[in-house]
């Protein structure tokens, strides 16, 4: 008889840790902000939905009073907002009109332009390691920002650390980036990784200096073992020490084809 309401309070009680779960960890929604007399002001604006209202309906009532909402402010800031205002305005209907907006696209900020804020952005951006920058326009003494996130990067609930889901960046990604992405800010990453990559296909040739060559039907199979756990390793962005002993594994199975090759080499002149 004492089981039922016993099992109603277990009930009540997962439910409401359930609930303080996600309210942990639901993120702030991205917001549309406007800095201007050393104050900020959020402009976006959060229209609920009428009687029979369809999403495009929504979306221009969205639209419409958020500009509404930027005018307001323009007309109480002390700084003249109008040599940035017509490029600001394309830039909220682009950014409320994305159809797919991925987990580090954040917020859009319009604020007066400085030398530190400019220098701080650009050393932000040229930094490839963090998952998040921010991307910007110089308007006349304006700086339109927008918070983003690298290609490399995701969001996952695997991380270590708790039930929230946290930001993880992808080895395997962030290698592809560089390769696809020659520029100033990418080559010294590049070159770091190839150095270091040479490092350790000399280090695995060192230790492969005494193995003796072997036929190619076992170099296959031992080159297909070494290949499916180094995919299964680099599949995990969460697990950097995977990824990282994946990286060493691709680099091992160069060094063995390669002493392979020069093995074949030997016996074929001898």
């Amino acid at each position: 008889m004492n089981k039922f309401p016993k099992l109603v309070l277990a009930i009540i009680f997962v439910s409401l840790f359930s609930y303080s779960i996600v309210y942990a960890c639901s993120t702030p929604p991205p917001i549309i902000v406007v800095k201007c007399g050393g104050l900020e002001t959020t402009i976006i604006a959060f229209e609920p939905y009428l009687t029979n209202d369809t999403e495009e309906d929504h979306q221009k009532r969205v639209e419409a009073k958020t500009i509404e909402n930027l005018h307001t402010v323009s007309q109480n800031c002390k700084e003249d907002l109008s040599p940035v205002l017509e490029t600001f305005k394309n830039e909220i209907i682009l950014w409320l009109r994305k159809d797919k907006r991925m987990f580090l696209d954040r917020d859009l900020i319009l604020e007066p332009y400085s030398v530190e804020r400019d220098n701080e952005i650009q050393k932000n951006e040229q930094n490839l390691f963090s998952c998040e920058y921010e991307e910007v326009q110089h308007v006349g003494n304006w700086l339109v920002v927008f918070k983003t996130g690298r290609p490399y990067c995701y969001e996952d609930w695997n991380v270590p650390g708790g039930m929230c889901p946290g930001i993880a960046m992808s080895l395997r990604g962030f290698i592809l980036y560089l390769v696809t992405n020659i520029s100033f800010t990418t080559l010294p990453y590049l070159a770091g990784w190839l150095i270091v990559s040479t490092a350790i296909i000399y280090a695995w040739l060192i230790v492969l200096k005494n193995q003796t060559a072997m036929n190619w039907q076992k170099l296959l199979v031992v080159s297909l073992v070494i290949l499916v756990v180094m995919l299964f390793l680099m599949s995990s962005p969460s697990w950097i020490l995977g990824q990282v002993i994946g990286w060493v594994l691709a680099c091992g199975l160069v060094a063995l084809w390669y002493k392979q090759r020069k093995s074949a080499s030997k016996q074929k002149t001898g």
